[in-house]
């Protein structure tokens, strides 16, 4: 169900807690979540938050980290999106901090590419990943589906 390319985040549905993130993925209230590194308090609970989220098909678009304006935001936040492998990052309001943590993602992607060119390393967008998920999920169909029909 649901519209083609389009995900449902939860933001205050969660509340930010570790807790709520686990019974929301388990009653899938969201197919995702907006995630404030500041509120989870520590980059540890930020990565258990995603991977609660990544651990779910399509795991492409599960995840967006949030900062609250002028609280740690800047070129850390790129670093952070990159190493949890997070669907996107809001930015804010133009100004230096933004500058900073732009500047970032684009000098990871040039580095990205680089290490792609030199063989280094395999680079995947979230839509290659997306649809390699959707194939494999129309792929796990097709054999139930022809399993449960029989010889």
């Amino acid at each position: 169900g649901g519209a083609k390319g389009a995900a449902l985040l939860g933001d205050d549905i969660f509340r930010n807690d570790l807790d709520s993130i686990r019974a929301g993925v388990a009653e899938g209230w969201a197919a995702g979540a907006v995630l404030r590194h500041e509120a989870l308090g520590t980059v540890t609970n930020v990565a258990d938050a995603c991977t609660l989220f990544t651990g779910l098909r399509p795991a492409a678009s599960r995840v967006v980290l949030h900062h609250r304006e002028g609280v740690q935001a800047g070129a850390v936040d790129a670093d952070l999106a990159i190493g949890l492998g997070v669907w996107g990052v809001v930015c804010g309001a133009p100004g230096p901090l933004l500058h900073g943590k732009v500047n970032r993602l684009i000098a990871i992607e040039e580095e990205l590419r680089g290490m792609q060119e030199k063989g280094q390393v395999e680079v995947v967008s979230w839509q290659q990943a997306y649809q390699e998920e959707v194939d494999e999920e129309q792929r796990m169909a097709a054999a139930a589906e022809a399993a449960a029909q029989g010889p």
